[in-house]
């Protein structure tokens, strides 16, 4: 195996790993010459064409440079995929015969730099985005896989995730770690939940981006913060995945689109913030929030949407058993402390039916 290096004047830095006139994908990436990923799993790309072809093999064509960016040119001899996405009327895989004549498709695999202003903080980083050429073979979604781990190890990695995976929002990997964004239920001895046992039940494979998943990925280890978004994601199903004793993450996005030959992968951006020292557990989490924030509002405006910050609210939403507990003077407290809590500037939410539903059940009983 051998590797070419592509270098951004911005600081960064990737290997293009070959063997021969094969491209095995990107190697290590760098920036400010500290390693942002481990070369143990290249990072690239898995394709299927609805025509039973699948692209998982690639041939380097050329390295154009223009401007600043550059563009991996490379190949792909598709290769049979008898059992492919579509199902028939029993519910069973489509299964497609083999042909004589097989499809190459061509891939375009654009990175230009870039620098951002995230708050108060300078992030500089990389665009990147792949577009693919067949011409009588479409496609509707591909599948990015790569790992990222600053440093190039996972252990001593925290990472911050708000979505609803089975793992805490926030948490520091060890080389001993296991934890996966699949949705799963856990289970537990008499409904006492154990967050370690694996469930029988796994309702989603991959969360979509926004809606389960998390608009970004992020990670901060010593005097570094990392971020990955796109900012027009679309349907992008995502999963992050950590294997005990594998000292990598796991990173899978699998943007869908409409079916067509000539495809344009969502743009993402790779940012990286530098500290002067190293990060402290207030600041990443500062980073991290400014990340969301302005990830959600890029995201939001392509719908003409507008973040809103939500207000504190006082809930007075009492179930039968709490009313049945406080008895018929169950408001009392309530309405004794409403005078502070509008002094603090936090709105009432009190619901009049529902309070009046459970007033007349308590009342009834």
């Amino acid at each position: 195996m051998s590797t070419r290096e592509v270098t951004f004047e911005n600081g960064f830095a990737f290997e293009l790993l070959t063997k021969g006139d094969e491209f095995l994908g990107i190697g290590e990436v760098r920036y400010a010459g500290r390693k942002l990923c481990s070369s143990e799993f290249p990072w690239l790309f898995y394709i299927e064409s609805e025509a039973g072809f699948r692209f998982d093999r690639f041939a380097l064509k050329e390295v154009q440079s223009n401007g600043g960016q550059a563009t991996i040119v490379f190949s792909s001899q598709g290769t049979w995929l008898p059992r492919i996405q579509e199902a028939d009327a029993m519910g069973d895989a489509r299964i497609k015969t083999r042909r004589k004549e097989t499809p190459t498709a061509v891939f375009r695999w654009t990175f230009r730099p870039i620098t951002e202003k995230i708050c108060e903080n300078s992030w500089t980083g990389l665009a990147m985005q792949l577009q693919y050429d067949c011409p009588g073979h479409a496609i509707h979604w591909a599948l990015e896989d790569t790992t990222w781990e600053i440093g190039g190890a996972a252990e001593g990695c925290t990472l911050i995730q708000q979505d609803v995976s089975s793992f805490g929002p926030e948490q520091t990997a060890q080389l001993s770690s296991s934890f996966t964004t699949i949705e799963r239920f856990t289970r537990g001895d008499g409904g006492n939940i154990d967050p370690n046992a694996w469930g029988g039940s796994f309702p989603m494979d991959m969360l979509p981006r926004c809606a389960g998943a998390a608009p970004l990925d992020f990670q901060a280890k010593g005097d570094m913060a990392l971020c990955l978004f796109a900012e027009k994601p679309s349907l992008t199903r995502a999963r992050l995945q950590k294997f005990a004793g594998e000292n990598v993450i796991h990173y899978l996005d699998r943007p869908f689109f409409p079916l067509t030959e000539h495809a344009a992968l969502p743009e993402r951006k790779l940012l990286v913030y530098k500290h002067p020292k190293p990060l402290r557990r207030h600041e990443w989490r500062n980073l991290w929030l400014d990340c969301f924030t302005e990830v959600r509002s890029r995201i939001h405006a392509n719908y003409g949407f507008k973040c809103e910050p939500p207000h504190p609210l006082v809930w007075a939403f009492l179930w039968n058993w709490e009313l049945e507990m406080c008895g018929a003077r169950w408001h009392d407290a309530l309405f004794a402390a409403l005078p502070e809590y509008k002094r603090l500037g936090i709105q009432p939410g009190l619901h009049p039916w529902r309070v009046e539903w459970h007033v007349e059940r308590h009342d009834n009983q």
